[in-house]
């Protein structure tokens, strides 16, 4: 069925509507004593890179790594040096890529949907290489 039908066939109370919020303020620091955040505890984002989870298993497996070589305190302030720049950036970037898509002056949308047509699927992963290319600590694990 093509997208116009469908959705022309939708009943509106079926729809659902749920906002989307994210912490525009940056946290200090992600942990404190024994206690660190994680995922979007730590850095909610817009859904709008699709990076929310993926950035929560990046948290953890850095987490894992720096809790087999350091006792917790020293491993959640590796943790947060490790961390923050890294989400922070990619937070930024999933709001500025939400207000984009959200452009709704005509000639701002023009301009943009036409340059989206126009530009190469390599020129989308080119920009997105250094959100993509995140690579795990590389010693292994202890057993």
């Amino acid at each position: 069925m093509p997208i116009p039908a469908l959705l022309a066939a939708t009943r509106p109370e079926t729809l659902l509507h749920h906002a989307i919020y994210y912490i525009k303020a940056r946290l200090p620091r992600y942990h404190t004593g024994r206690v660190v955040l994680l995922g979007d505890a730590a850095h909610a984002m817009t859904p709008d890179i699709g990076q929310g989870g993926c950035q929560a298993l990046e948290d953890a497996v850095t987490l894992v790594h720096l809790l087999a070589k350091h006792d917790v305190p020293a491993a959640l302030a590796a943790f947060d040096r490790a961390r923050r720049e890294r989400t922070q950036k990619i937070v930024r970037t999933s709001a500025i890529w939400g207000t984009i898509s959200e452009w709704r002056n005509p000639v701002a949308a023009t301009i943009r949907n036409a340059l989206v047509r126009l530009l190469p699927p390599s020129a989308f992963l080119n920009a997105s290489r250094q959100t993509l290319g995140w690579q795990p600590p590389h010693e292994r694990l202890a057993a």
